[in-house]
């Protein structure tokens, strides 16, 4: 059966082979700010304590974990929509991924723990055939769907490679020189961590970012998608899905920027700031 898409009072829906019907809903990944990291492929400078409120593929929400795939009680999977040609993972240990964001004034970071028993990445071009992340980014918010010299999908393979898709090569090239990216094999999948130079994307993203909805509009269009290669791309074992968007061209998640997420601040609730010794600590509140 081919994919349908329909329209109920305002929310968009994609009617699956299965009969499922899944919303497009507003999902919003929190970025803690004043980030010092380095990226070299360890999370020990990532405080990874202070996250824990978890934004799962398709519902609606803000959080500061996307998750995509099998939760850690091994319910799920959770994704927006998926490649149709495909299949979706059957346990955490098959396919789970978990995203974390920091900032500064100058860099957008991401932290990536995927867990997956069959890490495949033997393409050197086409990345986007390896075991990959997606992230894809309107630096505006804007939702065009084919502002390609605004909005980026910046593909990053288990091997780290990181290459630019969709976007003129001048614009790609910018955005590939602003990427520090180095992924690392973990004992039960493997590890992606990214800088982004915020000043490479047009227009650059902003030096703050704002709070859900922030009328000032200083947030940005986030999407996350992810490829786990098994048996080398098999139809039946190998999955293709994403966290924020339902809607499917051609059996793939849409690449629609008016359907992705959101990157935003963190909510005033959420955090406290505490000084200890003079020296400023970004707590989350329990």
């Amino acid at each position: 059966m081919r994919l349908k898409t329909f329209l109920i009072l305002g929310t968009v829906f994609v009617l699956t082979a299965a009969g499922s019907a899944q919303a497009d809903v507003a999902m919003n990944l929190m970025s803690y700010p004043n980030a010092a990291i380095t990226v070299d492929g360890n999370a020990s400078d990532w405080n990874l304590g202070q996250f824990g409120t978890i934004i799962r593929g398709g519902v609606a929400g803000t959080g500061d974990v996307a998750l995509v795939g099998w939760d850690d009680a091994n319910t799920g999977p959770y994704y927006a929509g998926m490649y149709t040609g495909g299949a979706l993972p059957t346990s955490k240990a098959d396919h789970q991924a978990k995203v974390y964001a920091r900032d500064n004034a100058t860099t957008q970071y991401f932290l990536v723990s995927i867990t997956d028993d069959d890490v495949r990445a033997p393409e050197l071009v086409n990345n986007w055939a390896n075991d990959c992340v997606e992230f894809y980014i309107d630096p505006q918010d804007n939702g065009n769907p084919t502002d390609w010299n605004s909005d980026i999908q910046l593909v990053i393979d288990a091997n780290g490679l990181a290459k630019v898709w969709m976007s003129p090569a001048g614009y790609a090239a910018q955005i590939e020189a602003g990427v520090h990216s180095v992924a690392t094999r973990t004992a039960n999948g493997w590890l992606l961590e990214v800088g982004i130079a915020k000043a490479v994307f047009n227009p650059a993203l902003p030096a703050i970012v704002g709070p859900v909805n922030d009328p000032a509009g200083h947030n940005y269009g986030l999407e996350l998608n992810f490829r786990d290669n098994d048996n080398n791309n098999d139809p039946t074992t190998t999955s293709v899905y994403d966290w924020a968007d339902p809607l499917s061209s051609g059996g793939f998640p849409s690449k629609q920027a008016g359907s992705w997420g959101d990157l935003v601040s963190p909510e005033p609730t959420t955090l406290a700031l505490l000084m200890l010794g003079g020296v400023f600590v970004l707590r989350r509140r329990r």
